[in-house]
């Protein structure tokens, strides 16, 4: 019979009442112990069943059905929350993340920002892992008071999610944003929020923690490459110090598959039309205007998705396909230059060559026919060329340059700082300008030796009479620091991201004008 209470009893030696506490399989055992039970009763001589017993044995019945239908419901919810920290668990923050994407489609932006406590095995080895746990959920809190409040500004169905992916990361679910700046400013408020030093047991600890983001659903088109992406990004950020924060850019990952066996698709991206350009808005810092644009060359693999140059470009130098990219670079990039003219703007288009192809009387001659085919002047474009891949001979190295320039190209020095090259040996190119590789600008605010790089480049180009073009810019900040040290132009996704020209086109039209220095 039925107890008092709601507490357990016996029914036909069978416990049954509250299962809040038991586990799954002893709760359905239990019932098919109820089920059977009945089953024996039933079948034994009607005429002296008991019937209390019956009565009871179905009341069990119901009420472990009930409590089984609670209990799935209650393991439902435990498998979207991570069981250290509260937030959502892993599959349950990716599951969400493929949902923002979906939501995305055919119009709308998000973002997904994963982030990685810095040293965080350092805390476990010195505090131990039940302190190390503390600090996870401290840092929990932390962000999941931030994204509530930013979830109080946004639509319904638009807020934002948290959930934990591994030991020591988070990722912070953007499924609506207006602007890249808007995902940059949360990468920034999570830094903040990170500043005060968390309490593990007597001790104040400080932490820091590094920020990959990735933007959907442009950068991916799944959770699990969105995921992979951000990871990529974070791996960029680490790379310059602590408490950094990267956007994912096709040139650092993810990791591509083994390149050499993607020759044979290699050959026949272009005949296939798998390379495009896209473009970068050139911007001059003084008053935010744009001034030209870079081609950005990608990689559209039908399989393997977006690849970027830094991946491909070697392999296709090994095998001479080089000649063959190189020949749809120039095309595009006249058939961009022209686009430009005829919508009345006059801009510089800048692509990258690497020594080996400029250096080939062929290169010369195949720009020249291109620029022909769509009326062109040399003018009108800028041949940025890696220090990574300067000639050892600068005879060899200032003759080709000699002759792109009398030509009426105009010259940039790409990556400043990133090779070895003397100053000896750059002394007297004929440079026009020079790009302050990105490396250095991530590290401004953070790194004072980085922050020396800058303006000792900045010194050098000045006396050398060449313009000068931070990449990379991400931040107010990074963008302030290089116009007050007199850099003549930026680029970076702070003003812009790499655009299709269509976009490109329609951005000038719309505003002549990008970041923070415009005119009001």
């Amino acid at each position: 019979m039925a107890g008092e209470g709601g507490g357990i009893r016996d029914v036909g030696g069978i416990a049954a009442g509250p299962i809040s506490g038991e586990d799954p399989e002893s709760a359905l055992a239990r019932l098919i112990r109820i089920r059977d039970r009945l089953r024996e009763l039933w079948s034994s001589d009607r005429a002296s069943l008991p019937r209390d017993e019956i009565a009871a044995l179905i009341e069990a019945m119901a009420d472990s059905e009930r409590e089984i239908r609670e209990l799935r419901h209650r393991m439902v919810v435990s498998e979207r929350r991570d069981s250290l920290t509260g937030v959502l668990s892993r599959p349950a923050i990716l599951a969400e993340t493929e949902a923002a994407i979906a939501g995305c489609a055919g119009e709308g932006r998000g973002a997904a920002l994963l982030a990685d406590i810095n040293r965080f095995s350092a805390i476990n080895e010195r505090f131990g892992s039940s302190a190390g746990d503390g600090v996870l959920r401290q840092v929990a809190r932390r962000l999941e008071r931030l994204v509530e409040a930013r979830s109080d500004e946004t639509a319904e169905g638009e807020e934002a999610r948290l959930g934990r992916i591994g030991t020591d990361r988070f990722l912070v679910l953007l499924p609506r944003i207006a602007s890249d700046r808007e995902a940059t400013d949360v990468a920034l408020g999570i830094l903040h929020i990170l500043e005060e030093p968390v309490v593990v047991g007597t001790e104040a600890v400080a932490v820091t923690a590094s920020i990959g983001i990735v933007h959907l659903p442009e950068d991916a088109g799944t959770a699990d490459a969105a995921l992979a992406r951000a990871a990529a990004a974070l791996a960029d950020a680490n790379r310059y110090g602590r408490g950094r924060i990267a956007r994912y850019r096709p040139e650092i990952g993810p990791p591509a598959p083994a390149m050499r066996a993607l020759e044979p698709d290699l050959r026949s991206a272009a005949r296939f039309e798998q390379l495009h350009l896209v473009f970068q808005p050139k911007v001059r810092c003084a008053d935010g205007a744009i001034v030209g644009a870079e081609g950005l060359l990608r990689w559209r693999h039908p399989e393997h998705g977006l690849i970027g140059p830094d991946q491909f470009i070697p392999l296709a130098e090994e095998t001479l396909i080089i000649e063959q990219i190189g020949g749809f670079v120039l095309g595009a990039a006249c058939k961009a230059a022209r686009a430009i003219k005829n919508a009345g703007f006059d801009m510089t288009v800048a692509i990258n060559v690497s020594a080996r192809q400029f250096g080939q009387p062929a290169f010369i001659e195949r720009f020249w026919r291109a620029m022909k085919q769509y009326d062109l002047e040399p003018e009108r474009f800028e041949i940025e060329i890696s220090e990574l891949s300067m000639h050892p001979s600068r005879d060899d190295m200032a003759g080709a340059l000699e002759a792109l320039r009398a030509i009426g190209f105009r010259l940039i020095l790409d990556d400043f700082g990133r090779g070895q090259t003397s100053l000896a040996f750059l002394a007297g190119l004929p440079f026009d300008g020079m790009t302050i590789d990105r490396s250095f600008v991530a590290g401004i605010g953070h790194s004072s030796t980085a922050e020396r790089m800058i303006g000792g480049a900045l010194k050098l180009a000045d006396e050398l009479g060449l313009e000068t073009i931070a990449e990379g810019v991400e931040t107010e900040a990074q963008f302030a620091f290089v116009r007050e040290r007199r850099c003549a132009f930026a680029q970076g996704f702070l003003l812009s991201p790499p655009v299709e020209l269509d976009d490109f086109l329609a951005l000038v039209r719309r505003s002549p004008f990008l970041g923070p220095a415009s005119p009001s």
